[in-house]
């Protein structure tokens, strides 16, 4: 038993850690970074959450000359995105 508590204890040690990380992080981002990660995330997520209306609108973007693939490759392309995007913040925060 006392195996398995340390265990316990030791991953919720782990998350702690995470989340403390990633506030402090958030929490020194400046008001332009939000923004920027608004802006250019936006579309990853428009991607993820609704791959069928923008399907759609890319086609009525292109007059419908462009076949694009399925939902889920939508989807995958979205999460890519967003990705990037996490990445390029990463990035330019630490530069």
């Amino acid at each position: 038993m006392r195996r398995a508590e340390r265990r316990a204890a030791s991953k919720w040690n782990r998350q702690c850690t995470t989340q403390y990380s990633l506030m402090i992080w958030m929490s020194a981002l400046k008001k332009s970074d939000y923004l920027g990660l608004l802006l250019f995330g936006t579309p990853g997520l428009w991607m993820v959450a609704f791959p069928g209306s923008f399907i759609r609108f890319y086609t009525w973007f292109h007059r419908g000359t462009v076949r694009l693939p399925e939902g889920r490759v939508i989807r995958l392309m979205g999460l890519l995105w967003m990705v990037l995007v996490l990445s390029l913040v990463v990035v330019g925060r630490k530069s």
